[in-house]
């Protein structure tokens, strides 16, 4: 089901700012887990699009905002399995979202705009915003999800998921949840709120 995603991920090459943690198997199959548990058991209808790996987070681990440490301290049974944990950083944002997530039985489908780490050259252990170029790359990976999950919900977490989803589904109606990072927290849990209500609803 996920062959071709994942293929497409573990292909694509480094950039001199732009790395690809997909090209370790090791973290393509952590995802591949991710994913297919998801899928099979998880899945909630909702889909939460961010703007990409940071460093400390998914660049390492290969799951939108997780960290090593949150795996490790198992915030839901989809990370009860033999996932492969490497270097361990703090991640706020990753932290906010799984502390809110931590009671539900179903979980969202996590994403990045572009899956893949853009950094200041030449400074891997950086994070900067994805340029339209890479944007408009990461839509393959997007519209691939959303045809294999087929989610009722679409929403951004953030301006930058915001602008992708807005280019990659011009005629879809695409909910703004505020990113949790820069005092944001509140603001966050308020649109997830809401994003959860609508979805009780239907």
């Amino acid at each position: 089901m996920f062959e071709l995603f994942l293929e497409k991920l573990h292909k694509r090459a480094h950039k001199n700012s732009a790395f690809n943690p997909y090209k370790d198997i090791r973290v393509l199959s952590n995802l591949e887990h991710y994913l297919t548990q998801l899928y099979q058991h998880y899945f909630d209808g909702v889909m939460l699009v961010s703007e990409a790996p940071g460093y400390s987070g998914c660049a390492i681990t290969g799951i939108p905002f997780t960290t090593v440490g949150i795996m490790k301290q198992e915030p839901h049974e989809i990370f009860k399995y033999d996932y492969y944990l490497a270097q361990e950083y703090r991640d706020v944002s990753g932290q906010v979202i799984w502390e809110y997530l931590k009671h539900k039985d179903k979980l969202p489908l996590l994403w990045n705009a572009f899956p893949f780490h853009p950094y200041n050259k030449y400074k891997k252990l950086s994070n900067r915003k994805p340029n339209a170029a890479e944007i408009k790359q990461g839509q393959w990976y997007t519209q691939q999800l959303i045809e294999i999950f087929k989610p009722k919900v679409i929403a951004s977490i953030g301006r930058v998921g915001q602008q992708a989803l807005m280019q990659s589904l011009e005629n879809e109606s695409i909910q703004y949840i505020r990113h949790p990072s820069y005092g944001g927290k509140a603001d966050f849990i308020q649109g997830m709120d809401k994003i959860y209500l609508c979805t009780q609803k239907n």
